[in-house]
């Protein structure tokens, strides 16, 4: 594989990346899908190239839409687990155990989940009253609902990476030998 091939592709992903986190400045209501879209990119880099330079994407996306982009949550968002997980999500699809991989998947989910809390009430100041709707402290529902669409997020995440693979995959890769 051409190393200028992987560098380019490198590049372009972070920049498509960036552009995705800043329409949730445009697209206020997309704050959490913009995140999880730009998230995708790293899968192609993770198919055509490796993880070891979806990492890369992932950190230069991260910090430069840190700098950049108006819509700060959508930005914590990409942090904090949509642009790490289908990056991470290959190598703990290969573990023996499919019980032991969806451990994974939601300790890593929930790990985030739950630090992006603690994160809002002690970084950002955010009054632990702003979680109570009539009396219930609604964290452990919110975490309960989060955790069944990050598992319809995991579905659709393998079959979009499926589909992938098996249409555009073999067009993409000749530009990578």
């Amino acid at each position: 594989m051409k190393q200028t091939v992987r560098v380019a592709c490198c590049g372009v992903m972070t920049g498509l990346g960036i552009v995705i986190l800043l329409l949730s400045a445009v697209v206020p209501v997309a704050t959490y899908a913009l995140p999880a879209l730009a998230g995708l990119l790293g899968i192609v880099l993770v198919i055509e190239a490796g993880i070891g330079w979806a990492v890369p994407m992932y950190v230069a996306t991260s910090l430069v839409a840190f700098f950049v982009v108006p819509n700060k949550e959508a930005v914590f968002v990409y942090i904090l687990f949509a642009g790490y997980y289908p990056i991470i999500k290959s190598p703990i699809q290969k573990l023996k155990s499919r019980v032991l991989a969806y451990l994974f998947k939601f300790a890593i989910f929930n790990a985030a989940a739950i630090g992006a809390f603690f994160l809002a009430v002690y970084v950002f100041l955010t009054p632990l009253e702003s979680f109570t709707l009539f009396g219930v402290f609604l964290p452990w529902v919110l975490l309960l609902l989060a955790n069944v669409v990050f598992f319809l997020y995991d579905l659709a995440l393998s079959g979009l990476v499926a589909t992938y693979y098996r249409k555009l995959h073999p067009f993409i890769q000749k530009w990578f030998l």
